[in-house]
């Protein structure tokens, strides 16, 4: 290795030229490095997450966690494939050995759960999530506003987020805890039995309305255009104003059902500071700078407030900026202060300055060839490549300690010129290479371990390495060239001095430090037993001392933020768990060390992707903390505090974060559930007897309630229905069915069809009045023939009878008639000879008359004839 300080020492213009460009170089590197809290790492872990709202767990088991295992399982290089079922969600965990092609593997994930969507349930819409750390978001945002949920959101997502991701190095902004808006229909039944209306109808009908269809093109002004059939569905007037087939006609779908725009229900309740808030978070993409990106997101939050107006208000849940800017500035104070203590201790033991300063040379050397190599190796600045830097600023100056000592001990006996140099460094170099190669070897292999710990560590033992070796060849190349020009005279300068140092050549002066250690190296060399014993004693006391230590993975990382989750029994409502969380967050905002408290309550899709567990009846809480408080400490306090609370169920804090934290997780399986339920509760009875551990918990939740609606199968056949159509009326009664969706703008509304008002108590349940099926219609029409059969048939005997007692009436009423009339016509007879006896009576009588007036008359007559022959005389 000598041979490299000959050609040094002969181009020594060219060496201080490469070292000016190599220091030029590396600060520039270490200017524009990746700041980061931890490496880069993609873990061979892939997560999916499968929601079945509404679903109890043995039937999400069967209807989606043994698909989709079954889907995943075959996939090449998968190892493990471990599933938990949970109250409406199924999360798996896929695992696959580290060295393989993650990409492919979550790309063949992706496409296996692509393909088994068809097969799962309508309601289940799987999510594949990829175990990088880059999906950890570097800011967490919580948002409140004097507007209402549904603008907020609409702010965030139109304004903030865009905004956000035209940062440089921004991946995603995230909005979270808002609640979609769907319009949902709710059907009136007397209105649908009224007007003979059909609700099983309406997603046909919402499909068939809501169709474009391109129907070609034709000529217009010399040109061609497209044509365009219909248009889509894009506000709740139009839903409104659907036709549905009735008995009578078309009818309105408003007219048999309420059709309204509303928020789904809520599943989560997010707050922060005890206010109704929206989270932001923000990624990074794989390039990005996370100190950079998080300053510039934080530079934009006074602005974006200020645009989306309305009192709103951004507040810092995470960030891991100021933890990281802090990590490197303690680091580099610390490594300033190893340096400067290095170069004390030099000059302490070399009392001279020149050497001193040469050797204290090689420190920023090393360590800037170091950050080169991290900069075009494409590495971050984090917690283990800056530790690997403060490890190696007290070794790298050990090889220029030993070259510069022992040149200035060869110009100390007079030696002058490059050959005294080399002579110096030829005297050394090997010890200092196989020192250093020694280092390196106890270092390096850290990289080559597989698994996480060697994603972790892999930078932490390139940098040490590299570092070490640039300090190997700073020692044999810069160090003698440096030498020359400040320590060792040339050649033939001071020859008398140099002559008579020369011939003491083999008596050297014994200096302060030889005093005490040569003795001590005699008593040694003379008692070689006792100094053996004394080694071995040492060596097994220092053994014996091992187990003592405290074994972590990366132990306290020194974040000042707290996480809290919450569980109480399976069941919970949303409601009830919220007025627990609340009294926790009452506790937690208490404390004078806490800064801000973001809660969210039910949901859990997220929490389960990270093997928690999810639903209404949980909480998690981030717990921002004052700058400087001991997180451990607070923790501790708080966990104190929190176990007076009753009523509260489970309570759990936690200190710091991370990719891997201090925690021991124990599985235990078994095929019977109570089996298990047994052994997993002795199991934790036996841990929290254990010095040391705390938050002993297990993961088995609780038997939920559930209500089971039975079919009586024979019941169904003979009302024409199955048990999928039971489940599907009573779905659509008390959650609802999707139905489709509408296009309004730039978003998607879901529709939701209901075919009463929601049930939400068992009577409510029980009084469902179930759809009329095809058997029951046709059923009905039958006995409604046969009922119509009957009435014609009765009627017409009826009718009959009526008409044979009316004949037998009126034959009567002929007799009677008839003899009425015989008796009339007698009566009639004898009034007539009455009246022919009384005419004739009269007729003798008037022929009497006749005669008496006309004897009368002639009597007259012959009176005056008498009495005119009498008067002329």
């Amino acid at each position: 290795m000598h041979l490299l300080t000959r050609v040094s020492l002969a181009n020594r213009v060219v060496v201080a030229l490469v070292t000016l460009l190599v220091m030029g170089l590396g600060v520039f590197a270490a200017s524009t490095l990746k700041q980061e809290l931890f490496p880069s790492l993609e873990l061979p872990t892939a997560a999916v997450i499968a929601p079945y709202p509404g679903a109890a767990p043995d039937v999400v088991e069967r209807e989606v966690t043994e698909p989709l295992e079954a889907a995943l399982r075959p996939i090449g290089g998968v190892s493990r494939v471990q599933s938990t079922t949970t109250r409406g969600v199924s999360q798996l965990t896929v695992q696959w050995d580290y060295g393989q092609d993650s990409s492919a593997i979550q790309s063949d994930i992706e496409q296996a759960v692509s393909g088994l969507r068809g097969r799962l349930p309508d309601a289940v819409e799987p999510q594949v999530l990829g175990g990088s750390l880059d999906a950890i978001p570097i800011v967490a945002l919580s948002v409140t506003s004097d507007d209402d949920e549904a603008t907020l959101a609409r702010k965030l997502r139109d304004i903030a987020a865009p905004r956000l991701v035209g940062l440089d190095g921004v991946r995603a902004a995230t909005v979270s805890g808002d609640r979609a808006e769907q319009i949902v229909i709710t059907f009136r039944p007397d209105d649908v039995t009224r007007h003979g209306v059909t609700p099983a109808m309406l997603p046909q009908v919402l499909q068939a309305a809501g169709a474009t269809i391109p129907a070609g093109d034709v000529e217009a002004g010399g040109a061609r255009i497209d044509v365009q059939v219909g248009q889509p569905l894009g506000s709740v007037a139009d839903v409104r104003a659907l036709r549905l087939q009735g008995s009578d006609g078309p009818v309105r779908l408003e007219q048999v059902a309420h059709v309204r725009s509303e928020l789904a229900s809520a599943t989560t309740i997010s707050r922060t500071n005890g206010q109704p808030s929206l989270g932001l978070a923000v990624t990074k993409d794989s390039e990005g700078n996370t100190v950079s990106v998080a300053r510039a997101v934080q530079a934009q939050l006074p602005g974006l407030a200020a645009d989306m107006g309305n009192g709103a208000q951004f507040s810092t849940v995470f960030d891991q900026a100021p933890f990281i800017e802090r990590s490197i500035e303690d680091l580099g104070v610390e490594g300033a202060l190893g340096l400067a203590f290095a170069v004390f201790v030099i000059f302490a033991f070399l009392l001279s300055v020149r050497p001193t300063l040469i050797a204290a040379i090689s420190i920023p050397t090393s360590l800037l060839v170091a950050l080169i190599a991290l900069w075009w190796g494409n590495l971050s600045l984090n917690i283990f490549t800056l530790g690997a830097l403060t490890v190696a600023i007290g070794r790298v100056v050990d090889d220029s300690i030993v070259v510069i000592e022992n040149i200035k001990r060869h110009a100390g006996l007079g030696e002058r010129g490059p050959e005294a140099i080399i002579g110096a460094v030829r005297e050394v170099a090997g010890a200092i290479t196989a020192s250093t190669i020694a280092t390196v070897v106890v270092f390096l292999p850290l990289g080559l371990v597989s698994g996480e710990v060697g994603e972790l560590f892999r930078p932490f033992a390139l940098t040490t390495s590299i570092a070490l070796v640039a300090s190997l060849f700073v020692s044999l190349t810069i160090v003698p060239v440096l030498a020359s020009w400040f320590m060792v005279p040339r050649a033939g300068a001071a020859a008398g001095a140099g002559a008579k140092a020369g011939d003491d050549h083999d008596h050297e002066a014994v200096t302060g430090l030889q005093r005490p250690y040569i003795p001590a190296l005699l008593w040694s060399l003379q008692h070689k037993v006792i100094t053996s014993v004394l080694a071995v004693v040492i060596f097994l006391g220092t053994m014996a001392l091992v187990p003592l230590l405290k074994t972590d993975f990366l132990g306290d990382t020194g974040q000042d933020t707290l996480t809290v989750a919450q569980d109480l029994p399976p069941g919970t409502t949303l409601e009830v768990t919220d007025e627990a969380a609340q009294r926790v967050e009452q506790v937690l905002a208490a404390d004078p060390a806490v800064a801000t408290v973001q809660s969210t309550v039910g949901g859990g899709e997220e929490r389960a992707a990270f093997g928690g567990s999810g639903g209404a009846s949980t909480a998690s809480m981030v717990v921002g903390l004052h700058t400087g408080e001991n997180a451990t400490i607070v923790s501790q306090r708080l966990r104190d505090e929190i176990a007076g609370l009753r009523d509260v169920g489970d309570v759990r804090v936690s200190a710091g974060g991370g990719p891997a934290n201090s925690d021991v997780s124990i599985k235990v399986q078994g095929s019977e559930t109570e089996n298990l339920a047994t052994a997993a509760d002795r199991l934790v009875t036996m841990m929290r007897g254990i010095e040391g551990l705390e938050e002993v918990h297990s993961d088995l939740a609780a038997t939920t309630p559930l209500l089971q609606v039975d079919v009586d199968p024979e019941k169904a056949a003979a009302a024409g229905m199955t048990q999928a159509e039971v489940g599907q009326a009573v779905t659509a009664a008390v959650r609802g069915t999707p139905a489709g969706q509408i296009v309004a703008g730039d978003t998607r509304q879901d529709i939701l069809m209901r075919s009463q008002e929601p049930a939400e108590t068992v009577a409510q349940l029980e009084a469902i009045e179930l759809p009329i099926t095809a058997k029951q219609t046709m059923d009905a029409r039958t006995e409604a023939g046969e009922r119509v059969a009957d009435r014609q048939q009765a009627m017409q005997e009826r009718q009959q009878a009526e008409a044979m007692a009316q004949a037998g009436q009126q034959l009567q009423q002929l007799r009677a008639a008839r003899v009425q009339a015989a008796r009339q016509a007698a009566q009639t007879e004898a009034q007539l000879r009455s009246v022919r006896e009384t005419v004739q009576r009269v007729a003798q009588g008037a022929a009497e008359l006749q005669a008496a007036a006309e004897q009368a008359r002639g009597q007259a007559q012959a009176q005056l004839d008498a009495q005119a022959r009498q008067s002329p005389q």
